[in-house]
């Protein structure tokens, strides 16, 4: 974090945690979040944005963050040369920009080996691509269950005409 200290003009000042309460003591034992830890990986490498196929497709996940991460993963995407600092300024004075600081000095910042980050990365964006696909299965579920007897004898007759053209 020493590279990190002087992007962010915080040489002299430590960036270890200030003292916790009980309270950040007890979050401090709970894993961080899939979003959380995207966002904190994604700030300390904007390149690993490039990696993130379609970042809209998660906005519909329910999970506390996503937009900001989402925003980021657009943001870092139209601006693939954008470094850690330029991507702190550029947040700044924006909503989520506080919480961006707040996790560069956070203690959850990673190793500093760039393929174990890239790989951590890689690993809680597929989790979230899972977590979304399992959201919209049950979106699609509850609205299936709200089908009338008709619509959904309907709805059977065509994912067996759907089989049968795919299998020709």
């Amino acid at each position: 974090t020493p590279r990190l200290k002087q992007f962010l003009g915080l040489t002299g000042m430590s960036l270890a945690p200030r003292q916790r309460t009980s309270i950040a003591r007890q979050k401090r034992s709970q894993p961080i979040s899939p979003v959380r830890s995207a966002i904190t990986l994604l700030v300390q490498n904007p390149q690993f944005a490039m990696m993130v196929e379609a970042p809209s497709s998660l906005r519909s996940l329910e999970l506390a963050g996503i937009t900001l991460l989402v925003d980021l993963l657009e943001n870092i995407q139209q601006q693939p040369q954008i470094t850690t600092p330029m991507l702190l300024e550029h947040w700044r004075d924006r909503e989520g920009g506080q919480h961006l600081m707040a996790l560069i000095q956070s203690d959850h910042l990673f190793s500093d080996d760039s393929t174990v980050m890239s790989d951590k990365f890689k690993r809680v964006m597929t989790e979230l691509e899972k977590s979304n696909n399992r959201q919209e299965y049950q979106r699609l579920l509850a609205k299936f269950n709200q089908l009338s007897d008709l619509e959904r004898k309907r709805y059977q007759e065509l994912t067996q005409l759907l089989k049968k053209s795919r299998q020709k």
